[in-house]
């Protein structure tokens, strides 16, 4: 079994302490499946991919500190970034959420599908790690549902459907393309 990272000091993280954590949590959730915890083995399995899509919200100064905002960052870059976020790819996101997090709270899953929520965020993962190494990508709005997501992730309420931006509407990469 993998050595487990250590746990980076409390406090404003960085991308490599982001990834420390999910490459720990990952190994938590297989020890935790190990020994039939499975309420704990889905958090973890959660876990590993919301240090990923915290690491995209902060590269581009988009809100990323709830389950909401975590949720709507996975869909703007399934949206964003389709040659990557394949049907499979959006289906271990939603299912680390659905599957993993929600059985924290209810205890409604199997250990067969927590393991099938763990090989999916495994597989994932790398996925993520090449999103968050990539620049934002052109995007346009084309519906209410992606105008209010991204109104929610960068708090600008003047967002309208067929605006356009060449940067994903990344708060931080948006100033260099300013008119």
């Amino acid at each position: 079994m993998a050595t487990v990272p250590p746990l980076p000091e409390p406090g404003d993280q960085t991308v490599e302490d982001r990834k420390a954590i999910s490459r720990r949590f990952v190994q938590h959730a297989w020890q935790e499946l190990a020994k039939g915890n499975r309420l704990q083995a889905g958090e973890k399995a959660w876990g590993a991919v919301a240090q990923y899509l915290k690491i995209v919200g902060q590269d581009r100064e988009w809100n990323h500190s709830s389950h909401r905002n975590l949720e709507n960052i996975g869909r703007q870059i399934c949206a964003e970034f389709p040659d990557h976020a394949g049907a499979e790819f959006a289906n271990a996101l939603s299912d680390a959420y659905h599957r993993g997090h929600e059985n924290f709270c209810d205890n409604l899953r199997t250990a067969l599908e927590i393991r099938e929520t763990i090989e999916g965020v495994e597989q994932a993962l790398p996925v993520l790690e090449a999103i968050a190494n990539e620049s934002p990508r052109h995007f346009k709005i084309s519906s209410n549902s992606q105008r209010r997501r991204l109104v929610e992730l960068t708090d600008n309420q003047e967002l309208r459907v067929g605006d356009e931006s060449p940067v994903g509407f990344s708060n931080r990469y948006e100033r260099f393309y300013s008119a």
